[in-house]
């Protein structure tokens, strides 16, 4: 006689439906049986346990991207400001010295985020 377990996760006796194109349908039937599965292994396998191609963000690392992106806006505005004050010949100059630095700082800054988001905070 065959032992049930009480445990209803030993069976599978849910059914999760996909809508898809025939193509598509195809596709996945010849990626199976290429593989040597059956359609629903091949689902299985390709999906449970699979990392995700985009993982939402969490809430500091969605906070350093809105950062880099007002270091991207803030970098624009400073160029647009120099421009406009050296290129006016007005008495008043912003000292391009000045102006390579504060660049030169937001550009560090930006690559050290951009590094950061890539790669995860190291320390």
């Amino acid at each position: 006689m065959k032992h049930h377990p009480k445990d209803g996760d030993t069976f599978r006796t849910i059914t999760v439906r996909v809508r898809v194109k025939p193509s598509e349908k195809t596709q996945l039937e010849t990626n199976a049986a290429e593989a040597g599965f059956s359609l629903s292994d091949w689902i299985r396998l390709r999906t449970i346990g699979a990392a995700p191609l985009i993982k939402k963000p969490n809430p500091d690392r969605e906070l350093l991207h809105k950062l880099l992106a007002e270091l991207g806006k803030q970098g624009s505005n400073l160029n647009q400001i120099a421009r406009h004050m050296n290129g006016k010949g007005e008495n008043f100059t912003v000292p391009m010295k000045l102006i390579t630095q504060l660049l030169h700082d937001i550009k560090s800054l930006t690559d050290r985020l951009r590094k950061t988001l890539k790669h995860g905070n190291q320390g």
